[in-house]
């Protein structure tokens, strides 16, 4: 059984900005046919961000969350040293769930 995942990619960059920002990234759900289990991908797929930018996925669609592990715990989803594993709660349509990122790095999360 065919299933895609995509990860969302989240940068950091530094430059002088003072005001913070809350990046907004849908979930999206997208029936796949002849398959059981959809298709879950973010939209955007990537962000740069500034330390202490805070990031709110809203569920476009059903059965959709966010995690992200330690290396030492999935090969292919990383989070930068210093940085506890993440999940969210599964997030109802329409809801959100929000995270403000402080430590510089790339966090990969599906």
């Amino acid at each position: 059984m065919h299933r895609m995942l995509t990860t969302l990619l989240v940068a950091f960059v530094f430059a002088s900005v003072a005001a913070q920002t809350n990046h907004q990234v849908q979930m999206m759900t997208l029936p796949i046919e002849g398959q059981e289990i959809p298709a879950f991908f973010f939209e955007p797929m990537g962000l740069c961000v500034q330390p202490g930018d805070t990031i709110t996925l809203v569920a476009a669609g059903p059965h959709h969350g966010v995690t992200a592990y330690h290396a030492q715990h999935v090969k292919s989803h990383r989070v930068p040293d210093g940085v506890e594993p993440l999940s969210s709660p599964i997030v109802p349509i329409g809801g959100s769930w929000s995270i403000t990122l402080t430590i510089p790095g790339a966090y990969d999360v599906w």
